[in-house]
């Protein structure tokens, strides 16, 4: 649920426009993970498994980011889409390295 006053919205719609450029995204589509996880609410927490923010970050993932999930539920949704895009190109490099790897041993495995 989006309840920024107007200008702290333009900022952060703003800012996910940037943060989906730079991850490789269409906004809306982050947009619709960050509503489907959170309902764009920052502060969310699941009381069972710990994840909180945005994206629903697990305190492992927290963890591997910088933070916590305390910190995160702390920050302005502004301030959280740092994380939020950390996550995504983190996550992004490593699923290139794997599937570089997969793709490698394919080629060897038919060239050899």
């Amino acid at each position: 649920m989006l309840t920024f006053v107007n200008n702290t919205l333009i900022s952060f719609l703003e800012k996910t426009k940037q943060v989906a450029q730079r991850i490789g995204c269409n906004y809306k589509d982050l947009l619709a993970v960050m509503n489907s996880e959170s309902g764009l609410n920052s502060r969310a927490q699941n009381k069972k498994g710990g994840a909180s923010g945005l994206i629903q970050f697990m305190p492992a993932t927290a963890r591997a980011l910088g933070t916590t999930t305390d910190a995160l539920r702390e920050m302005t949704p502004e301030q959280q889409l740092d994380y939020v895009e950390k996550f995504y190109l983190m996550n992004k490099r490593t699923y290139v390295r794997s599937e570089e790897r997969r793709v490698g041993k394919e080629c060897r495995s038919r060239w050899s």
